[in-house]
């Protein structure tokens, strides 16, 4: 089945990304991963980059803490799933054995968007079954610093250079360079955006922010008008944002559950 998507893809959305402000800005990123998270529950998208990626009309955008779970939309459509893989079918013993041999590979497969492949293909990791969008936050951790530094990303010479970026340390020394430009500009959330941003990009898929917990964040930056400014409050939030609770508690008691 498919649907017409009558909606402006986010490549054209990004042409004009310097002219936009802040609050667009963290409207529409938070939008991307709201829908992405609930894609990722049942399959890797694998080819996940701004030209896969349709922004609906403002009509078709539901969200905040007036709108039920029913009735949410973030109003965003993912298309080509033609690189998926199914996720769910690894908790079945009795589905077909193929299902488990491409979890346990996809680590290690090439497919989709070079510009989002994330450094585990690389360097695989234990972790079989790749659950809450971990492949995915790495291509969204590269559109966070796109929307907000305005900055086209590093392009590799080729997939040894990248690799050679991975083992040398370089790659990891751009991500703390890309945080460290957060940190000095004034955004919503004080410190939150930066360290979105640091544990999207984690070279390590085990130590990666889900989707999810990135919906939440966003969630709380941009609902409850939730800031932090000391490094302290910042591990403690980000150590477990659904569990966390402010001093003064939050305004709104219902979030959307995105897992």
């Amino acid at each position: 089945m498919t649907e017409f998507a009558d909606g402006e893809s986010l490549t054209d959305w990004m042409k004009n990304v310097a002219a936009k402000n802040l609050n667009e800005k963290l409207s529409v990123f938070h939008r991307i991963i709201v829908a992405l998270s609930h894609g990722t529950i049942f399959f890797k998208h694998r080819d996940i980059h701004p030209g896969n990626i349709i922004l609906m009309p403002a009509s078709h955008v539901s969200m905040g803490p007036e709108f039920t779970a029913m009735q949410f939309d973030p109003g965003i459509r993912i298309i080509d799933w033609g690189e998926a893989l199914p996720v769910i079918f690894g908790n079945y013993d009795d589905e077909p054995e193929h299902n488990f041999t491409l979890l346990k590979t996809a680590p290690t497969m090439i497919g989709g968007s070079i510009t989002s492949l994330p450094p585990e293909v690389f360097s695989p990791w234990k972790q079989n079954a790749d659950f809450g969008g971990l492949y995915e936050s790495w291509g969204m951790g590269l559109l966070l610093h796109r929307i907000f530094l305005n900055e086209e990303l590093p392009r590799a010479k080729s997939l040894g250079h990248y690799v050679e970026s991975i083992s040398n340390g370089s790659l990891q020394r751009w991500v703390d360079d890309q945080v460290a430009q957060l940190k000095r500009m004034s955004l919503p959330g004080g410190l939150i955006i930066p360290q979105l941003l640091k544990q999207m990009l984690e070279i390590s898929a085990d130590s990666r922010l889900e989707l999810s917990r990135a919906a939440r964040i966003l969630w709380d930056i941009r609902y409850e008008k939730f800031s932090i400014t000391d490094e302290q409050t910042l591990f403690k939030y980000f150590s477990s944002p659904n569990d966390y609770e402010p001093p003064d508690g939050w305004t709104h008691s219902f979030f959307p559950d995105y897992d």
